[in-house]
Order: structure tokens, then C-alpha cells, then sequence
């Protein structure tokens, strides 16, 4: 009902600017009637306005898109100050939006910048929005809550959805929610968000629908952590073990972000503002030791004369390998694959082949292990997960789960039939594994194999001719070349084990 009054005045704006030009002084822009007579006006002026009325913004034409006299003072007083030469069609969109005058003058003071955009680039920015799923009310409360949206490109919101898609396993209607309920994720290092839904998942043992609900991505990082450590420390809050039980009853996620610091320390964390600040200092203090002591040291000073000569005399490439590219491992393993740092070293002493692999390759085995698998991070330094190629480990796995004797745990970590240990699966010779795993004969295991390569390459074949598709136009920018390089190799083989 409400776009549908603005659709109106807006056709009888334009209709008066067609048939009542209106005069501007020089320096100032007056106020004017529907009564006034045309003859009344400069003929070369008028003429200038009747062929271009969509480049000209005054009070008259702010008036008949239902601003009141402050309101469109205000707008028109910003208008000039932000020099846009299409204010006229931007407000146009805005009205056509659904907005009404008094939100679009309050998006106008949050993001005086979205004077100085084209109509015509607003229009192709909130279809796009649209087409992500954000449906009328939705959309307006996000413009409405979050204006700077409207300067982002379409490439980026892209990459961001993909980000949340593809690495954090949200689904599309999940995506659509944070984007909805967290606009601001759209401008946030995508590092940082990727790192944020791993310390969330990892470390919290909190699933994607609860983080959509406790609004998880409008808390700064750093805020999630201290309030989390805090709750840790209190002995309020434990990480799930791998069947997603805990000795004490975590508090919901939602009580935990979703309210007020005040609340939080009265309600859940049952402390004082003073110990809460306190602790703040202490961490930190310790984020910034941890920050300068080089992840190295710290692996060295865990590696005992025996373990790093028996890791030197099984791979002595390691001696060759520059400390950056160790440092590189080493921070990936404990960041974003939330090892401990007595796990890397276990790692490293028992797979030091894992330093000259991919970092890519090394994060997806990973994550494939943790999703696909249900494998928590001690199994997998147990099993010496890193020491298999990542399509061996796959092969594996999918043998069996075709066989009917694995499956993957469901949230809370449990199965319908009894899984195999994954030492059981991997530290073991292929005739063992056949034997006592598998139950399977080795022609059966060879005929797999192939037939897995081929789905594979033909996955791969597949997602490439997608990608190019989705991110041809920008295959000029040397960014986006290496975004389109990087989906690519991630999307091999990954739709199938989504599915």
C-alpha cells in the first residue's frame, strides 16, 4: 500500500515538472506552487528545466515527493553540499523502494555519500539484493538499519555470500537471514569473518542455525572472545566434545551476544563490570604476547632433541624450507584449523611432508576430515591425518560410506551405525584396510577409485564452467583472476561432498 502511494507521487512529480517548471533564483532555491503560471518564469530558463527536470533538484519537487518544509530543507541543503548531479533519480529509487520520506532523510544523515550514486546503479544494487533473497520489509530494514550497502559493488557482495556458502557451509536462506539481520558483514575482512565462524564452531561447538539466530556476525571478534573466555573461565561454559556433549550446561549463544553488557554479567557470566574489565586487560594483554612470540619458537621449544632428530632423519626437506614458510603452516594449523599448539607439534614431528604442501589443499583436508567426516582435531593427530593425500583419504572414506559402513554424524555427533576409528582408516596398509575396514576385494576398491577420478574430473570440469560463467565479466581484474583461481580448485570435488 505504502510503495504503491509513493509509485503515485512520484508520476505526479514528474508530471509537474513536465507541465510546472519552476524558476531558480541564483543562491537560493525558493519554495513553489502548483498554481504558479508558466509565463511567469524566464522562457530560456524554463526551457533549460522542461528538457532536463530529472537533473534539477529543488524545494518545490522535495515538497511533491512528501517531504515536509524542514525535511526538504535539510535534503536539499545536503544535496548541494554532496554536489550529486542524480539526487533526483536516487530518490526516486528510494520512493520506489518503499521508503518513506522521514527514512530516506535519516538514511541521507547516516550515508550522506549516497547522494553523490546514480539512479541507475541504486536500481542494479537492490536488484541484485532482491535476487539474493531479501524480499520487500526485509530489504528496506536492512537499507534503512545499514545504508552503506548501497556503495558496495555486486562483486562483493558476491564474494562475501560465496565466502559464507562455500567455507562456513550456511545455507542460502542462512546467508539471506545474516545479511538481513548483519548488513555490516558485507564490509568485513574476509579473513576475519572466516576466522570468526571457525572460533564460533571450533572452539564454542555452536552450529550455523544458532549463530543465525544469536545474530553472531554483529559482535566484533574480539568482543565474542572475551565474553566467551570469560564464561570459560568461570567454569560457565565448555567446548562440546566430539559428540557435542558437555559435562555443564552452556548457556545459549543468543544470551550470550544478543544482549547488553549489563545483563550479560548480571544474568549469565554472574560477575561484576570490574572483574569483567580486568579480564579484558588480561586478554589482552595476552592476544598481544601471543601475537609477538614467533609461532617457531613455539613449536621448537615442543619439540623434544628426539622427536625433531626423528622428524629431520624421515624428512630432511625440512631443513631446506625457509622459517617463513614454517611460520605459514604453523599459524594456519593453529588458526584456522584451531589445533593446539602441542598438536602442531605432534604434526609436524609426525608429518613434516605437511610444510611443503598447499595451503589450500591443506586447509580443504582438513575441513573435509572435520564436516564430512565428523572428526574431531585430537582423532585426527592420532590418526596422522595430514601423512594421506587428500584424494586417498577421500577415496577411503567414500568407499565405505558407499558400502554403508560409515556415516556422518548428525549435530550432535551421533550415528546410526557404528564408524570405524579413522586410525582404523588410515594408518593402515590397503590390504588391511580392505580386509578389516571395508570387507572389500582389491578389484572392487580399483573399480572405485576409477569411478571416483571420473566423477571428479567431471565435477571439476563442471564448477570451472560455472565460475567462468558467474565471474567472466570481471576476468580483467587481477583480484578477481585470483578469486576465480582459488574457487576454482575449492569447488573440485566439494558440491559432492556437500551433498
Amino acid at each position: 500500500m505504502g510503495s504503491h502511494v509513493c509509485r503515485k507521487q512520484i508520476v505526479r512529480w514528474m508530471w509537474r515538472w513536465s507541465v510546472c517548471p519552476v524558476a531558480v533564483s541564483s543562491g537560493h532555491m525558493p519554495f513553489c506552487s502548483t498554481q504558479q503560471e508558466p509565463h511567469q518564469a524566464n522562457p530560456s530558463h524554463t526551457s533549460q528545466v522542461t528538457h532536463s527536470p530529472g537533473n534539477q533538484l529543488t524545494l518545490c519537487s522535495l515538497l511533491e515527493m512528501g517531504f515536509s518544509e524542514s525535511q526538504a530543507k535539510e535534503m536539499h541543503e545536503g544535496a548541494m553540499k554532496s554536489r550529486g548531479k542524480h539526487v533526483p533519480s536516487v530518490l526516486t529509487a528510494l520512493l520506489l523502494l518503499g521508503l518513506n520520506p522521514s527514512s530516506i532523510l535519516k538514511i541521507m544523515q547516516k550515508c550522506p555519500e549516497v547522494y553523490s550514486l546514480k539512479g541507475a546503479d541504486l536500481q542494479q544494487h537492490i536488484d541484485h539484493l532482491r535476487k539474493m533473497g531479501l524480499v520487500e520489509g526485509s530489504l528496506q530494514r536492512m537499507i534503512s538499519r545499514y545504508p552503506e550497502v548501497m556503495l558496495l559493488s555486486v562483486k562483493r557482495v558476491n564474494m562475501v555470500s560465496r565466502l559464507l556458502r562455500e567455507k562456513c557451509l550456511f545455507t542460502i536462506h542462512q546467508v539471506t537471514d545474516i545479511l538481513r539481520d548483519s548488513p555490516e558483514v558485507l564490509e568485513e575482512d574476509l579473513a576475519k569473518l572466516e576466522y570468526k565462524f571457525q572460533y564460533a564452531y571450533f572452539r564454542m561447538g555452536v552450529r550455523q542455525p544458532e549463530m543465525v539466530k544469536a545474530k553472531l556476525f554483529r559482535l566484533s571478534l574480539s568482543e565474542l572472545r572475551c565474553r566467551h573466555c570469560f564464561l570459560e573461565r568461570r567454569g560457565l561454559y565448555q567446548t562440546p566434545d566430539k559428540k557435542g556433549q558437555t559435562l555443564i550446561l552452556n548457556p545459549p549463544l543468543k544470551d550470550i551476544l544478543c544482549v547488553s553488557k549489563e545483563t550479560y554479567l548480571t544474568q549469565v557470566a554472574m560477575a561484576t563490570a570490574e572483574e569483567f574489565h580486568v579480564f579484558r586487560k588480561l586478554m589482552a594483554r595476552e592476544q598481544e604476547a601471543e601475537g609477538r612470540e614467533d609461532p617457531l619458537i613455539l613449536v621448537v621449544r615442543n619439540l623434544s632433541t628426539g622427536s625433531l632428530q626423528r622428524m629431520i632423519s624421515r624428512y630432511p626437506e625440512v631443513m631446506l624450507l625457509s622459517v617463513k614458510r614454517v611460520n605459514m603452516v604453523s599459524r594456519l594449523l593453529r588458526e584456522k584449523c584451531l589445533f593446539t599448539i602441542h598438536q602442531v607439534t605432534d604434526i609436524l614431528r609426525d608429518s613434516p611432508e605437511v610444510l611443503e604442501e598447499d595451503l589450500a589443499k591443506l586447509e580443504y583436508k582438513f575441513q573435509y576430515a572435520y564436516f564430512r567426516m565428523g572428526v574431531r582435531q585430537p582423532e585426527m593427530v592420532k590418526a596422522k591425518l595430514f601423512r594421506l593425500s587428500l584424494s586417498e583419504l577421500r577415496c577411503r572414506h567414500c568407499f565405505l560410506e558407499r558400502r554403508g559402513l560409515y556415516q556422518t554424524p548428525d549435530k550432535k555427533g551421533q550415528t546410526l551405525i557404528l564408524n570405524p576409528p579413522l586410525k582404523d582408516i588410515l594408518c593402515v596398509s590397503k590390504e588391511t584396510y580392505l580386509t578389516q575396514v571395508a570387507m572389500g576385494t582389491a578389484e572392487e576398491f580399483h573399480v572405485f577409485r576409477k569411478l571416483m577420478a571420473r566423477e571428479q574430473e567431471a565435477e571439476g570440469r563442471e564448477d570451472e564452467y560455472s565460475i567462468d560463467e558467474e565471474l567472466g565479466e570481471d576476468k580483467d581484474d587481477d583480484d578477481d583472476n585470483g578469486l576465480h583461481r582459488k574457487k576454482r580448485h575449492w569447488n573440485t570435488g566439494y558440491k559432492k561432498d556437500r551433498k
